[in-house]
């Protein structure tokens, strides 16, 4: 309990404290008013000369917590020793926490409040310089002189303000843009995730399956199908590795990955789905066109995951793969003779969802149902141009 008091204790003097510019000034204004009453520059007694120094002095370690209070404690010093007879002509002691005050007002205040404030100081001036008419346009002349400067520094200090504020905005937008950065990277990454791994498994799965029927009556189709199995858990393991290097601490931006796949790899995704029955035509008409990595690997992923729906859930035969291209824009169709509406039977819909979102990345769509002479079609439309 004692510690927490001590803490507090220091608390409220760290925040009553005066800043070392104003114990400077203090030191310095009340240097001044000692110096020039011990010299006799200004005439006054010993307590007269007390009272001046305290009231020009102390408001200095004050003044940037209460500058008002300060500049009424200044002036009404400058005031009251016109009343006790004390001449302040040449009395620098009495100029630099003048000038001090204002400025310090006009730095730390609305510019009305400032201007009301200087008024009160040269008000308070004219009736300290009764006996010398000339100290009005002097007086005046470093009044305003430091009020501007007061006025610069608020303007210089609202400036700052005003830029870290935007630092301050900049930053937590930079925060901001860096999640949903990284919401739509592991989106993406889930949605490579799930093509790979769907795909090899299910193709897998069916691979283990025939080998599993065939081991006694096939022993040899049995042992190309396990084969197979293990061609293609490698290949699953090798895209695997790629994707998780990505993810993993430290990874080096230049270390080598493998080329992303393209629709000319077709062939290779088709080939152990031929190898386990289902019969894949794949055809492509129009000129082809070179496309940028992304809408090639958005095009592939639709295939690969179009194909893997029919393996896993269709019970189809025959399945048909078709690529269009046209002056402005990809068309890919792809079709079995499974039953129809099989893809969503069993499945989670992710699959449809994933093709769904990756298309609309580059301003296409995705449509899926049944066929018109049955089995079950998926078609995507894909803009050469992106989306618009």
């Amino acid at each position: 309990m004692a510690s927490s008091a001590l803490r507090s204790v220091r608390s409220r003097w760290g925040a009553l404290a005066p800043a070392p510019l104003d114990v400077g000034l203090f030191v310095l204004v009340a240097g001044i008013c000692v110096a020039e009453l011990a010299t006799g520059q200004v005439a006054a007694s010993v307590w007269r000369g007390v009272l001046l120094t305290a009231g020009f002095a102390l408001p200095m370690l004050g003044m940037r917590r209460s500058p008002w209070v300060a500049l009424v404690v200044v002036y009404a010093t400058m005031v009251l020793s016109v009343a006790l007879g004390v001449s302040l002509y040449n009395f620098i002691g009495s100029v630099v926490p003048g000038v001090a005050v204002v400025g310090v007002l006009a730095a730390r205040s609305a510019l009305v409040p400032s201007l009301v404030g200087l008024v009160v100081a040269y008000v308070s001036l004219m009736v300290t310089a009764l006996v010398d008419p000339g100290g009005y346009l002097w007086g005046g002349f470093i009044l305003g002189a430091g009020w501007v400067a007061g006025r610069l520094i608020r303007s210089r200090q609202l400036l700052i303000d005003r830029l870290n504020a935007t630092a301050a905005e900049l930053e937590r937008s930079r925060d901001a843009q860096a999640q949903l950065a990284v919401g739509a990277e592991r989106a993406r990454l889930a949605r490579e995730l799930h093509d790979v791994v769907a795909h090899s498994v299910s193709v897998m799965v069916v691979q283990a399956g025939a080998a599993e029927r065939m081991v006694a009556v096939d022993p040899q189709r049995a042992q190309a199908a396990l084969e197979s199995v293990r061609a293609t858990g490698r290949q699953a393991l090798d895209e695997l590795r790629v994707l998780l290097g990505v993810l993993r601490p430290g990874a080096s931006a230049g270390a080598a990955v493998q080329p992303a796949p393209r629709l000319a790899d077709l062939d290779a995704l088709m080939e152990p789905l031929r190898a386990q029955g289902l019969e894949v035509q794949a055809s492509t008409d129009g000129q082809v066109r070179e496309l940028s990595p992304g809408l090639e690997l958005t095009a592939y992923r639709i295939v690969q995951e179009s194909l893997t729906n029919i393996l896993r859930h269709a019970h189809a035969r025959r399945a048909w793969v078709a690529l269009e291209y046209a002056a402005d824009a990809l068309d890919i169709r792809v079709a079995d003779d499974g039953r129809g509406g099989a893809p969503l039977v069993g499945g989670t819909g992710r699959g449809l969802a994933g093709m769904t979102a990756r298309a609309q990345l580059y301003g296409g769509t995705v449509a899926s149902g049944d066929g018109p002479e049955g089995g079950f079609v998926v078609t995507a439309h894909l803009p050469l141009s992106g989306p618009s």
